[in-house]
């Protein structure tokens, strides 16, 4: 079970007048953690149309590197941003950023129509060897 899933699960429960000893049994985590996390969740639900799209989608390792590689916290206002201000092949070469949050990223990207598979974004500057690839 992936993270986000137990965390609707439990966010579920706790609504549904589950008491947090009960969940934190069934997850084999701390009652401090199960309230943790459905306090975080329910925050994300009440304030959801304050929250940027892209903190919404991306995982916390992958928005951690945006972060990171663009040093300014404004780098998830707009997706829009990410694109003008990266090129794809310097995005292939990020130490801190693996196959998988590269794709997560891009795949973002693509659900939100700021680029569509075989867009220019993901040809422009091919990294050497790998000209045919559309995307990591």
């Amino acid at each position: 079970m992936e993270m986000r899933e137990r965390n609707q699960i439990i966010y579920e429960m706790r609504e549904s007048g589950s008491k947090y000893t009960e969940i934190a049994k069934l997850f084999d985590i701390g009652k401090g953690r199960v309230r943790d996390i459905y306090l975080k969740d329910k925050m994300k639900r009440d304030h959801v149309e304050e929250i940027p799209v892209l903190v919404r989608m991306l995982s916390t390792r992958v928005k951690t590197a945006l972060l990171r590689l663009f040093k300014d916290k404004h780098i998830l206002d707009d997706p829009q941003n990410i694109i003008d201000g990266i090129k794809f092949s310097e995005l292939m070469n990020v130490p801190f950023l693996s196959k998988k949050s590269r794709q997560e990223l891009i795949d973002t990207l693509i659900a939100l129509g700021y680029i569509k598979e075989g867009d220019e974004w993901l040809q422009n500057n091919p990294v050497p060897g790998q000209a045919n690839r559309k995307y990591p």
